[in-house]
């Protein structure tokens, strides 16, 4: 317990002064600017040390950035990578926030939206890794996009072991295939549970 509060001490204090008028977050302290990517990353690295004004601020502030179509920018334009980043970081937020839970819905359908035939994004390893992790929860409805994203990873694979010879894109495609058996639960929607009743028996 002591840990957790420390490393959320420590969190709070690198990230706050990032922080734009109650806010996005900006990449550099003293830049005048929040932008979508950088509150990506920080709304991950918060979510379980932010108190619930703080929580709801940034909220605020992505939703109104937000384009009508679920996108975030990047240098003015839409931008998936950008857009994976926000989604993946409200993951856990998305399950407790009404609002959290607008936002990733969303973003979902728009990078579901631009998913192509073969089920990659950008044709680029590292794109499809980290938009597959962001979209999983929402992809109950498209059976063929697991196995499609696991052809893609493993036929991208190098033969060390690594994808682009790169520590980042592997771990990003390690985590995507991780997910690849996985059912996708959905955090707008109740799980399904079920009673299993029997009668056991001497032999």
């Amino acid at each position: 317990q002591f840990m957790r509060q420390q490393q959320g001490q420590s969190a709070n204090a690198g990230l706050d002064s990032r922080r734009i008028d109650q806010g996005g977050f900006a990449a550099y302290e003293g830049m005048l600017a929040a932008s979508p990517l950088d509150t990506g990353w920080a709304v991950a690295a918060l979510s379980s040390v932010s108190t619930a004004a703080d929580k709801q601020g940034i909220h605020a502030w992505l939703q109104s950035v937000q384009q009508p179509d679920g996108a975030f920018k990047a240098d003015a334009r839409s931008n998936l990578y950008t857009t994976g980043i926000v989604l993946r970081g409200l993951k856990d937020e998305a399950s407790k926030s009404t609002q959290a839970l607008q936002i990733a819905q969303k973003a979902a359908v728009y990078l579901l939206g631009k998913k192509s035939s073969s089920g990659t994004w950008g044709n680029d390893t590292a794109l499809t890794a980290l938009v597959f992790e962001a979209v999983h929860p929402y992809s109950s409805q498209d059976a063929t996009l697991a196995p499609a994203v696991e052809a893609h990873l493993l036929a991208q694979q190098q033969a060390n072991g690594s994808w682009a010879s790169d520590p980042y894109t592997t771990a990003l495609a390690l985590r995507a295939l991780a997910l690849v058996p996985v059912t996708p639960q959905n955090p707008g929607q109740p799980v399904t549970t079920g009673t299993l009743q029997g009668t056991a028996k001497d032999a």
